[in-house]
């Protein structure tokens, strides 16, 4: 109990100097920006931006950095977090069997494979100093250490070590499975003949769990358990045993155990004690890249009876790679290309844990006999793949939309274009064809003009819930963090001052609110878009706005909805559309024509900026000369404020410029604010009251 008291004390201390020096990183790369458009941390790519690390495992990308030693990966650290991974999964650290001579050739990497004792550091990899160095090296960039443990089976029984003996009855059997469909052959015998190691024998158990224990207090956080599916469950009829329970009962953050699924590997069983794998879907993945093919009604399901929050999952694992493994798939045949694509539609997605597996460099993409080019040695790194600028671009992309829902589309039912799109401020496009695609589609997005966050830093237009813009040849685009698209009056019209209108909707509507604006010539109609119009953006104050988007004239109207309750009614001519007006289900709201006592608001807005600018407009009043009025500093740190008399109005419009370029629009909507008094804006949200 002390031991274990003794853990949580220091991963606290490592915590917080995670917490720390992230804290530092991240503001580093956010000096002189605003929102999400921060100084890219990684060196090859002015916008794959450096967000940090997930806050959870779980949401955050895995590198397994499959045969790095420990000291390649701390010396690897920065490049790592800069490539957005939150986690690195290390090969196994135990003692293990030294085959060949000790030979460093990668295609020796079995070896480690191959218990011999539940002790830290081998020939492979690096001594127990080593590893915690590494963890230390971690801990300074919020990435986490995940360790591959083989808690199955031992390499052989002469080099078992003499402790694992002292456990008595320490091993089942070295008789090999034959019959794959039996649970109790799987759980009980030999995977290829390596003694299988009684996992129901306390012992046994007892010295395993002390050996995560001293990995935990090295400074790793989590674990994967090798050949999990082969280590009986409690449930087990007949041979079950509380192994898992046992061992699992440690405080790492985060522990998963390798399920390759099959007749009996009995995921959902598994996934009652910790996360598993979902090996189908990256068989799925593989074939789709493979055909080009990225329908969503093909690769959304990922194929396992587990929710999806407790899977990991990749493109390619070790065993598809260098065992090729024909029941679950090889993956040698990959090239880099098809990789990264596959990477950016896993990756991008809400759900699982994704783990990206690093190949030795130069290895497949060819033929079977080149998984092992003989380029990199074990203990060397990987191919660069892993903080490929598309690579890169996509974790972070990950860690930044955190808890944002997901919508996958084939733009106009092309399946060689895939996007994933995460809430409203988000996206990946992956482009399958070999030229250039020109892209025009329904999105979820607001407003804005997004830049690619890839080397290749085009920019696309979000406008009216259309993307546009061009797709290079077999890319990945990466796209989040608008930027205000600036004009003398920043409105989508032609008309320089079209403005927004602004509906309350009743309590028994729908949260989705759209507008449906058109204009009457004779016998014919012009849409602002197809029924039911323009989705509206939900204010602070309760109300609904968008900008018009067209000219308007005695005949423009508008009608508001919620997708199937309708004002005006259904066959009945829309409510006449005035610029800035207030509507509710019985039409325009009527203004006051005098001003109340003390008609002012007072804005207080949030900025790194050192000059600010207002530029509003008063109820239906003209906007303020770009770039506005000048605001002052607040008594409030970080804050500028302004205080303007609304005269006989009721309400204001505005947005917020540095007075060179940069604009805070709300995304194009504009901010509103529905009456005098005292608000503060901060990161795109209104609060009716001073900072603090």
């Amino acid at each position: 109990m002390n031991k274990e008291k003794g853990i949580l004390k220091n991963k606290m201390q490592r915590k917080l100097l995670t917490i720390i020096t992230v804290f530092a990183l991240v503001v580093t790369s956010l000096i002189g920006q605003s929102n999400l458009t921060v100084a890219s941390a990684n060196s090859s790519s002015s916008q794959t931006n450096y967000v940090g690390p997930a806050k959870t495992m779980k949401d955050g990308a895995i590198l397994h950095a499959w045969c790095w030693s420990f000291n390649t990966i701390k010396n690897n650290m920065k490049n790592i977090a800069e490539a957005g991974y939150t986690s690195v999964q290390t090969s196994p650290a135990n003692a293990c069997v030294v085959g060949n001579g000790g030979s460093k050739a990668i295609n020796n990497w079995y070896y480690i494979y191959q218990p011999t004792d539940y002790s830290v550091g081998n020939y492979q990899l690096g001594t127990e100093s080593e590893f915690k160095a590494m963890c230390d090296e971690a801990d300074k960039y919020g990435v986490k250490i995940i360790v591959d443990v083989v808690a199955n089976h031992v390499g052989n029984l002469e080099q078992a070590s003499n402790n694992l003996k002292a456990c008595g009855q320490w091993y089942h059997t070295t008789k090999s499975i034959a019959n794959w469909n039996s649970r109790y052959e799987v759980t009980q015998l030999a995977l290829m003949g390596m003694p299988d190691l009684n996992t129901q024998n306390k012992g046994v158990q007892n010295y395993i769990r002390n050996y995560l224990l001293r990995l935990l207090d090295l400074g790793a956080d989590g674990f994967r358990f090798d050949a999990a599916k082969h280590i009986e469950l409690p449930e087990d009829s007949g041979f079950g045993g509380d192994f898992w329970p046992t061992i699992l009962n440690n405080s790492a953050e985060y522990q998963y155990g390798e399920i390759l699924q099959d007749s009996c590997s009995n995921e959902a069983g598994y996934a009652k004690y910790m996360n598993v794998t979902a090996s189908n879907y990256g068989m799925k993945l593989r074939s789709a890249i493979g055909a080009n093919n990225f329908s969503t009604s093909n690769i959304m399901n990922y194929d396992i009876n587990v929710s999806n929050d407790k899977l990991v999952t990749w493109v390619e694992s070790h065993d598809n790679y260098a065992n090729g493994l024909s029941d679950w798939g090889s993956s040698e045949w990959m090239n880099d290309e098809q990789i990264k694509l596959a990477w950016a539609a896993l990756a991008a997605r809400k759900a699982t844990t994704p783990l990206f597996f690093s190949r030795p460099v130069g290895g497949g993409g060819q033929t079977w006999d080149n998984r092992f080019p003989g380029k990199s040695q074990l203990g060397d790194r990987g191919s660069d793949l892993f903080m490929d600028d598309e690579v890169a671009a996509v974790n972070n992309f990950r860690n930044a939309m955190v808890g944002k829902s997901e919508y996958l589309r084939n733009p106009n039912g092309d399946t060689k274009v895939l996007m994933v799109e995460r809430g409203t401020e988000g996206v990946v496009i992956i482009n399958l064809n070999y030229n250039e695609y020109s892209l025009s589609s329904v999105t979820n997005l607001q407003n804005g003009t997004y830049t690619n966050r890839t080397d290749n830093n085009n920019q696309f237009t979000v406008s009216n819930g259309r993307i546009t813009g061009k797709l290079p040849a077999r890319s990945v685009v990466v796209l989040y963090g608008s930027t205000p698209v600036v004009s003398p009056t920043p409105t989508p019209s032609s008309d320089p001052d079209a403005g927004s209108i602004y509906f309350t909707k009743p309590s028994n509507w729908n949260n989705t609110i759209y507008a449906y604006i058109y204009t009457e010539n004779g016998s014919s109609v012009v849409k602002n878009a197809a029924w039911p119009g323009v989705a509206m953006t939900k204010e602070s104050n309760g109300e609904y706005s968008c900008n018009i988007g067209i000219d308007v004239t005695s005949n423009t109207r508008v009608i508001f909805s919620d997708g199937n309750q309708q004002s005006p009614g259904a066959s009945q001519p829309g409510f006449i559309l005035t610029k800035g007006g207030h509507y509710n289900v019985d039409g325009l709201n009527p203004t006051p024509t005098t001003a109340p006592s003390g008609n002012k608001v007072t804005i207080y807005y949030n900025t790194g900026w050192s000059t600010a600018y207002a530029h509003y407009k008063i109820g239906n009043g003209e906007w303020t000369s770009v770039p506005g009025v000048q605001m002052s500093n607040s008594s409030y740190s970080g804050y500028k404020v302004i205080t303007i008399d609304l005269g006989t109005s009721t309400n204001l419009t505005g947005c917020f410029n540095n007075g060179n370029g940069d604009w805070d629009s709300k995304n194009g909507s504009n901010y509103y604010f529905a009456s005098a008094g005292t608000y503060t804006v901060s990161n795109g949200n209104i609060s009716n009251s001073a900072p603090y």
